[in-house]
């Protein structure tokens, strides 16, 4: 009888009080935090568009005035030739002593390919060497030496020997397309080697940037500390790295900086659209809002 009742009593509180799915009583959960919604009056808006416009408008001069101070020449293309020695005169258009970065530039060299980027073994690239019977698919289609040299070499005929089969060391794309073209620079127009005397010095050092370090293809090759005179100047370069075989193109310019970097006409040109167009706005809404002013929280269908 004791058991019975005890359980009835427990039944009934169950059946008192059930479950319920409503949030607790507080301002988070019951959504009445404070907050603050401003309101868009037609001189705030406005101010807005105001201040965003001019101060686009700013930006932007002080970044066209800094890309049209970028003095460079360039880029001049030399891959006319297949290999050999090109020679490239050009013109330096002004004189300076600010710091003159040339570059190279490689077209339709896609170093981020997928088939490019898994082009290589990593087994040998961190220092240990493969036996010729392992197989280095990974490499492809760069895994031995019939793979690289051309079939109609003269020179060594290594195709009917069993040395073509041997594994490249390192293997693949990656680390058999290194950009080994060398430059030297002259001052005054030569076509020989002879005529090239007064060479221009320039360093090396300083042109690795944080993302080269990561391997990652970039196209400044040296520096020119001390700036360049105004007048003629002769590139030349050896020819080591083919590329008319994948139809690319080889070139080179150079370029001072500033403190946007070197020559961006866009970003410029951007900062002042946008800020053409919010002033272009704010004097719409001021006529607007002069020619027909409507009372705030008025009715909206007047």
């Amino acid at each position: 009888g004791e058991k019975l009742r005890v359980a009835t009593e427990s039944k009934t509180k169950m059946v008192a009080t059930p479950a319920t799915k409503r949030p607790h009583d507080t301002d988070f959960k019951q959504q009445r935090l404070k907050a603050w919604q401003p309101i868009l009056t037609p001189p705030c808006v406005i101010s807005t568009f105001c201040v965003i416009g001019f101060t686009f408008l700013a930006i932007g001069i002080a970044i066209m005035m800094a890309s049209r101070s970028v003095i460079d020449a360039g880029p001049f293309r030399y891959d006319d030739d297949h290999d050999g020695v090109a020679y490239v005169s050009f013109d330096w258009p002004e004189s300076t002593s600010k710091t003159v970065y040339v570059y190279y530039q490689l077209s339709n060299f896609y170093q981020n390919h997928r088939r490019y980027v898994k082009s290589r073994s990593d087994v040998q690239l961190s220092g240990s060497s493969l036996s010729d019977k392992q197989i280095l698919g990974d490499c492809d289609p760069w895994e031995t030496f019939d793979d690289v040299v051309p079939s109609n070499i003269d020179e060594i005929d290594t195709r009917n020997t069993s040395f073509s089969k041997i594994k490249l060391n390192p293997c693949g794309l990656i680390a058999n397309s290194q950009f080994n073209d060398t430059f030297s620079l002259y001052s005054g127009k030569c076509t020989t080697d002879s005529d090239c005397t007064s060479n221009v010095t320039w360093t090396s050092k300083g042109i690795a940037w944080d993302s080269d370090k990561r391997k990652k293809f970039k196209k400044l090759h040296r520096i020119i500390k001390g700036g360049l005179d105004k007048g003629k100047y002769t590139m030349r370069i050896t020819q080591n790295f083919p590329v008319h075989s994948f139809h690319g193109k080889k070139a080179f310019y150079l370029s001072t900086t500033t403190w946007i970097g070197g020559k961006n006409d866009f970003l410029g040109g951007a900062y002042l659209a946008v800020g053409a167009l919010c002033v272009f706005l704010s004097l719409m809404f001021f006529l607007k809002h002069k020619i027909h002013p409507r009372v705030l929280g008025g009715d909206m269908n007047r």
